[in-house]
């Protein structure tokens, strides 16, 4: 069994990889998990180390746990295109909000390249215009 401390030191590292949780809460979760499914403190670095060299982004408490585990499950859950987030970026768009005969307004859309939103970010009328990215859900079921 690992103690409290080397687990919060453990889930820390992970905590430092892109795409974290933020929240107390959420570490504290962390920190339980990783008591209550590595054996020791050498399987916690070991675990981790594994996650942080096979993930590009923090993975969940679900992904940490298989790969406490041992299981193959770990790399399964791993999706290679959103990296187990469940969703993949789907370009971006411009939006523009516009009066409408009513009195009322209409937004239109506008799909664009990143090389055009760069350009029009100085240019864009802040009140009326706002480039988002849109996000589609992955194939990989998340």
């Amino acid at each position: 069994m690992i103690n409290h401390d080397d687990a919060e030191c453990q889930i820390r590292r992970l905590f430092s990889m892109p795409g974290a949780p933020k929240g107390q809460r959420l570490i504290d979760d962390y920190i339980d998990a990783l008591i209550r499914y590595a054996d020791h403190e050498t399987h916690a670095v070991a675990a981790i180390t594994s996650l942080q060299d096979e993930c590009t982004r923090c993975p969940s408490i679900a992904v940490m746990i298989a790969a406490l585990r041992g299981s193959s499950t770990a790399e399964k859950r791993i999706c290679p295109h959103c990296q187990g987030a469940g969703w993949l970026t789907a370009g971006l768009w411009l939006v523009t909000t516009l009066p409408d005969a009513r009195g009322g307004s209409r937004h239109k859309r506008e799909r664009i390249t990143e090389e055009q939103a760069k350009a029009l970010r100085s240019k864009l009328a802040v009140s009326r215009q706002m480039v988002y990215e849109a996000s589609e859900r992955c194939g990989c079921g998340r």
